[in-house]
């Protein structure tokens, strides 16, 4: 979406969950326990316009330069265990919990030269729920970015980060895992992009990821890594702009055995190991003076390499409009859904592959108090629906949950 239509505020919200697997043990524990349900955070990503523009200019002319938003929010979650709709009476689920959301997110920027950019961020998210502690976690990253300019057309970047979470993870009915799934993780990037004229640029790079968890001495590590390439081109013309974007990822893990074509994690077999293919349209067009629209299409192929277990394809299609009525009030409407398909994961019936249906949505409205606060509200939603009704996972749940908050610029 254009500056022009976000006019002083801006706000992005993503609420589609990916898929998780079905047993909980092992790996399939590790990917359930990654799926999210709580509201994203939304005040750190208010940005006021004209203050980053002052922080830049500043930076540009030499000096070391920094951009502090926090943000503080309450809400409701109405699920906060992703428990199944169709077990209502079992443990009184599902269960709804009060939230307060604390957030802060660091930008400081510095030009060594009008060639030599260095850009440091740093964000803080914390979770805390009335209902269940166990729930609560608290996300930190840190990342720095260093770009070169060789010309008007050509730039050349290197870029690493480090995140960590405390994520205390627990299951359908409340209960903690074996593990709580904290982690380290460590990122590295390096790319350049290239200018075609004044509407093409492309941009190639690799990137690699390790993720290291707390462990526990009784069950195999979960520590992976991953790396692969990535292509992106961008188009601009007027009030269109097209982004397109591949990537390809191996990913090995440590020592967690694969699991084999009937989902049993022999100790015989292998470690696990995954091919990632993801690719994204991105579509963003001013619709009107003050009005934008985002259309993005995204796939995203798993390929277990022992015996395809945990294989699967999914496609995801999200829509978003953004309106500034006027200079201080402004109002995003986001819409999604997405399916996924399993080669052999099992659902309920024997013989049928596992299928996940999502389908989410928010509202938000944001209000620019003075040049540096806002306030701001929203409202959102997730259904998912499955061919699975029993187990202790990949069962049909419902979310729902709202929040109000303020956000300060620094």
């Amino acid at each position: 979406m254009s500056k022009q239509a976000k006019w002083s505020w801006m706000a992005f919200v993503v609420i589609l969950l990916p898929p998780a697997p079905l047993f909980v043990s092992g790996a399939a524990a590790q990917e359930q326990a990654e799926e999210e349900t709580r509201l994203r955070p939304l005040g750190t990503s208010l940005t006021a316009w004209d203050i980053l523009k002052d922080k830049r200019r500043a930076a540009r002319d030499g000096r070391w330069s920094a951009i502090l938003v926090l943000s503080e929010e309450a809400g409701y979650n109405g699920n906060i265990f992703a428990s199944p709709t169709t077990d209502g009476t079992v443990n009184d689920l599902p269960v709804g919990s009060a939230v307060l959301t604390s957030s802060a997110r660091l930008e400081v920027y510095r030009y060594f030269t009008r060639r030599n950019r260095l850009t440091l961020g740093g964000n803080l998210v914390d979770n805390r729920y009335l209902e269940d502690s166990d729930v609560n976690g608290t996300y930190v990253d840190a990342s720095a970015e260093f770009e070169h300019t060789f010309s008007r057309s050509t730039q050349a970047f290197v870029s690493g980060q480090v995140e960590h979470e405390n994520d205390n993870a627990v299951d359908i009915y409340g209960d903690p895992f074996t593990r709580d799934f904290g982690y380290v993780a460590l990122e590295g990037q390096a790319g350049i992009e290239q200018a075609f004229g004044s509407r093409h640029q492309i941009e190639l790079s690799y990137e690699g990821k390790q993720k290291n968890y707390n462990e526990v001495s009784t069950l195999n590590s979960l520590d992976w890594i991953q790396h692969g390439p990535q292509v992106r081109y961008r188009f601009a013309a007027g009030p269109t702009r097209v982004r397109l974007w591949y990537s390809f990822a191996a990913q090995h893990y440590v020592e967690e055995p694969a699991s084999d074509v009937n989902g049993n994690e022999l100790s015989t077999n292998p470690a696990e190991e995954h091919f990632y293919h993801r690719a994204m349209l991105w579509v963003s067009r001013d619709l009107a003076p003050h009005v934008a629209a985002d259309l993005r299409v995204k796939y995203n192929m798993k390929d277990d390499r022992f015996q395809g277990y945990e294989s699967f394809h999914e496609l995801e299609l999200s829509a978003d409009i953004a309106w500034a009525m006027t200079h201080k009030l402004s109002a995003e409407v986001r819409a999604g859904l997405s399916t996924a398909d399993y080669d052999y994961r099992p659902a309920e019936d024997a013989g049928e592959a596992l299928a996940l249906n999502y389908r989410g949505g928010d509202f938000t409205m944001r209000y620019a108090v003075s040049r540096r606060a806002a306030i701001f509200g929203r409202y959102a939603m997730m259904n998912r629906n499955s061919n699975r009704q029993t187990g202790s996972s990949y069962m049909d749940y419902r979310v729902n949950g709202a929040g109000v908050g303020v956000a300060v610029v620094f």
